[in-house]
C-alpha cells in the first residue's frame, strides 16, 4: 500500500513560520508590524490568534482601498520561497500521495507551485460577499486532527502508512495523534526545549534538518519508506 505524507505548510515547506502575503508587504506591513497589530486585536477582541490574523488582513485591505478578494490575498503565491530542494523533492516523489493541512488559506496554496503535486489541501476558508467577510472554516491546531482523519479515510490507507511532517508546537496535536495511531511524526528544524519535551513524550518519531534536498535526512527516509512499501 502506498504511503501518504501530510505536511504543514508555513515553516515546513517554506522557511517562514507565518504566511508572507505580498499584499501586506505592499501595504507596508513586515512581520513585526503585523504581529503587533494582531496582538492588539487579540487583547481588544478576546479572540484567538488565527481569528485575529484573518480579521487583521481584511482590515488592512480596507484601510488601503484594496479589493477584499482572494485575488488580492493570493497575490504573489506563485513566487513563494520554499525550503531547499522542495520542488525537486515533490517531482521525485510525485507518485506518493501528498496532502497539506494548514491554518493558512486553502485558496492561497492552490495557487502555488507546490499545489499540482498535492492530492488535496485542507485549511482555512473565508467567505467574501462584497465588503462583507466571514470565516467559513478556521483550521486550528486542534482541528488538524479532524483533517488528518479525513485524509486517511479519503486515501483509503492505514495509519501505519501515514507520515505527518511539521515544524513546531502548532503541530503538537497532529504529532501526538499520528504517533498514537501507529503512523510516523517528523519534526523539521532545530530542536528547542519545547520540541525536546515533545520528543521525550514520544509525540515525535524523527527530527530532521529543514531540507528536502537530495541526500538530506528527510529525502533518504522517504526514499527508504517508498522502497519498502513497494516490496
Amino acid at each position: 500500500m502506498d504511503i501518504v505524507i501530510i505536511y504543514d505548510f508555513d515553516g515546513t515547506l517554506t522557511p517562514y513560520s507565518m504566511p508572507q502575503y505580498q499584499v501586506l508587504k505592499d501595504c507596508g506591513y513586515d512581520s513585526p508590524k503585523l504581529f503587533s497589530r494582531i496582538e492588539d486585536m487579540i487583547k481588544c477582541r478576546k479572540i484567538s490568534l488565527y481569528e485575529a490574523y484573518v480579521e487583521t488582513i481584511f482590515q488592512i485591505l480596507s484601510e488601503n482601498n484594496i479589493e477584499k478578494s482572494m485575488d488580492s490575498i493570493c497575490k504573489g503565491a506563485m513566487e513563494v520561497t520554499y525550503n531547499p530542494g522542495a520542488i525537486a523533492y515533490f517531482e521525485k516523489f510525485k507518485n506518493v500521495k501528498h496532502y497539506v493541512i494548514t491554518s493558512g488559506y486553502e485558496d492561497y496554496i492552490r495557487r502555488t507551485k507546490i499545489y499540482p503535486y498535492l492530492q488535496d489541501v485542507l485549511g482555512t476558508r473565508v467567505k467574501i460577499d462584497g465588503n462583507e467577510t466571514s470565516i467559513a472554516y478556521l483550521m486550528t491546531d486542534e482541528k488538524k486532527v479532524e483533517a488528518i482523519k479525513k485524509v486517511v479515510k479519503e486515501s483509503e490507507t492505514d495509519f501505519e502508512n501515514v507520515i505527518y511532517i511539521g515544524d513546531g508546537l502548532t503541530d503538537r496535536y497532529a504529532f501526538e495523534y499520528i504517533h498514537k495511531k501507529g503512523g510516523v511524526s517528523i519534526f523539521l528544524g532545530e530542536k528547542t526545549e519545547q520540541i525536546e519535551i515533545l520528543c521525550q513524550s514520544c509525540m515525535i518519531d524523527y527530527c530532521f534538518e529543514k531540507s528536502f534536498e537530495e541526500g538530506s535526512s528527510l529525502d533518504q527516509y522517504i526514499q527508504n519508506r517508498v522502497g519498502k512499501n513497494k516490496n
